[in-house]
């Protein structure tokens, strides 16, 4: 009996050390789980990285010395980590209490989505109260969007953006500044709409304006990718034109433009060619238009006066200008014209020529050109031959040597005899004394300007048929030239 009470109390001591014992194992709890999927590569492992970082740091102290001012950089634009979190939604033993089935939510929060992933986890227990993960199984999984872009992103997006502006075109390395304003969300769509403004400049306008701008997020593999779906420009934007586009030159600037020697540009007047870097100009004005923008040219039409030797010639020229984003910078010269012109030689000479006895002779020059050409009236009065008077054509004059050259243009009044080789040209220079006479001693001519003035007789009539028993017609007459 007292064998048998014994053999009772061993085993009830037996079967309490076993109920104790295994009242005594704890589920796995969420550390457990945390670090199963750490081991899994679920959860990024920070000891493990930081510990690489170190090893791979004494190797590299050098060169992240050298590269310590870009990293720093680097560190201001990297996005923030996300944060995870595990839930434990089903924890459960075997009956031997030395296996277990964990369930859990996986939540990885970032700053644009919320990813869940559900997993299920197999657990040993190794020793006592520690347990090993056999088997992790990923299930499904979900992202939804939790914010809307940020403006630091939305700002990177709409600088590599182009923008059409009325007529304009904007590139992306026109932009000045952005301002994003805000923000209309829709998350279920995925999608949010952002007010902006946006400066910009494109060489030729600065141009200040509004948009509406839908941005749409695209979730891969729980990464968020933004991309822009569609800007449209509100409201009126203002233009003016960019400063750099104004034309700021000075009429000084304008001359020394032109008249640089290196442009080669000038006039071929009365036989002689003219630089405009040789010669005085003055009283310069320029019209400067106020460009508008809608060329890279601008036409600058400009009156001046300039003298060489004893001639002054007034001018009106157009100089052109082109602009293709560095400035204005100066063209050529489109069109020019001589408008007067002041000269020694300008007015009536009167005097001799030998090869005509006993002639009077005056020579008038004017100061006003027929199509870009001059023309002197020679009159002619000998005391036989009556009164006739012709044109010559000046075709040079050099104002520096006083040298004058002519030729035979046409008839105004012919001479009396009908002889048509009459009309004489009169080649040669004009004297200190202001005497007009030849350059060469076998001709002998001289004239001087004023003295008595010589009529100029009127232009020589065709002969009119008359038929007998008819009157004869009255003669027209015909104004001197």
């Amino acid at each position: 009996m007292k064998k048998l009470r014994l053999l009772l109390l061993s085993l009830l001591l037996v079967c309490t050390m076993a109920f104790f014992a295994g009242c005594g194992v704890k589920n796995p709890t969420e550390q457990d789980v945390i670090d199963a999927l750490k081991d899994e590569g679920y959860i990024p492992d920070d000891e493990k990285e930081d510990k690489d970082d170190d090893e791979d740091s004494d190797d590299s102290d050098e060169a992240d010395k050298s590269d310590e001012n870009d990293s720093s950089d680097k560190a201001d634009n990297k996005k923030s980590e996300p944060e995870y979190k595990v839930e434990i939604t089903k924890n459960s033993l075997n009956d031997d209490k030395d296996k277990a089935t964990v369930k859990a939510d996986l939540k990885v929060t970032d700053e644009y989505t919320e990813t869940v992933t559900e997993f299920k986890l197999t657990f040993k227990l190794k020793d006592k109260d520690k347990w090993k993960c056999r088997e992790v199984e990923k299930g499904d999984s979900e992202t939804k969007l939790k914010n809307g872009i940020s403006d630091d992103e939305a700002k990177r997006l709409l600088e590599d953006w182009g923008y059409s502006v009325d007529d304009m075109y904007i590139y992306d390395d026109e932009i000045k500044s952005i301002t994003v304003g805000e923000h209309e969300p829709d998350l279920e769509n995925m999608e949010d709409v952002v007010a902006v403004t946006i400066e910009a400049e494109d060489g030729r306008f600065e141009v200040k304006f509004e948009a509406k701008v839908t941005f749409i997020c695209t979730i891969y593999d729980g990464e968020c990718s933004w991309n822009i779906q569609e800007c449209e420009v509100v409201g009126t934007p203002e233009t003016e034109i960019a400063e750099s586009f104004k034309f700021n030159k000075t009429n000084d600037d304008i001359i020394a433009d032109f008249t640089d020697e290196d442009e080669y540009e000038g006039i071929y007047f009365l036989g002689n060619s003219i630089d405009y870097c040789d010669v005085e100009i003055s009283d310069f004005d320029a019209k400067i238009p106020e460009p508008d923008g809608s060329s890279s040219y601008i036409a600058i039409p400009c009156t001046f006066t300039m003298k060489t030797g004893e001639m002054t010639i007034d001018m009106e020229i157009t100089v052109e200008y082109s602009n293709y984003g560095d400035g204005w910078e100066y063209s050529y010269i489109d069109e020019e014209e001589v408008v007067g012109w002041t000269s020694n030689i300008i007015g009536t000479w009167n005097g001799t020529d030998a090869e005509v006895a006993g002639a009077q002779i005056a020579i008038d020059i004017p100061d006003e050109f027929e199509d870009g050409d001059l023309y002197a009236t020679v009159t002619v009065k000998t005391p036989a031959n009556g009164t006739y008077s012709y044109k010559l054509e000046i075709y040079s004059y050099d104002a520096e040597e006083a040298e004058i050259s002519t030729t035979f243009y046409e008839w105004i009044t012919e001479p009396a005899d009908g002889n048509t080789n009459a009309g004489r040209t009169y080649n040669g220079v004009i004297s200190e004394a202001g005497v007009w006479e030849p350059e060469f001693s076998f001709y002998d001519f001289k004239f001087t300007k004023g003295g008595a003035a010589v009529d100029t007789p009127a232009p020589t009539e065709p002969a009119v048929d008359v038929t007998p028993g008819e009157e004869t017609p009255a003669a027209t007459e015909t104004p001197a030239a």
